[in-house]
């Protein structure tokens, strides 16, 4: 089981609400440019274009949310003071570009 997926099955209904308010703050930090908040996520699966059955992801995202960012500098500078990123020391935060198409 991933860390963080760890950490919140053990968290207080206290610590649970003060981790509520810290993303309730970056939330109003990100304003508009936060464009969906997003959602927790499971367990994922790899399929390969070979046709072999699908194994389980090693790591894992187990979130997501959506920013509008003018690059990638500021993207990050959004993330700053994301409370994943004060949780445990293993949470990270990935950051991929949305390509037109």
């Amino acid at each position: 089981m991933l860390p963080a997926v760890e950490m919140l099955e053990s968290v207080s209904q206290e610590e649970m609400q003060e981790g509520m308010e810290q993303f309730q703050a970056w939330m109003t930090k990100c304003g508009d440019r936060l464009v969906e908040m997003g959602s927790p996520l499971g367990a994922g699966v790899t399929s390969s274009r070979e046709g072999d059955a699908p194994t389980p992801t090693e790591g894992g995202i187990t979130g997501y949310s959506i920013i509008e960012a003018a690059d990638m500098d500021e993207a990050l500078e959004l993330l700053e003071g994301h409370p994943h990123l004060g949780w445990h020391k293993s949470c990270e935060i990935e950051v991929h570009e949305f390509l037109e198409a």
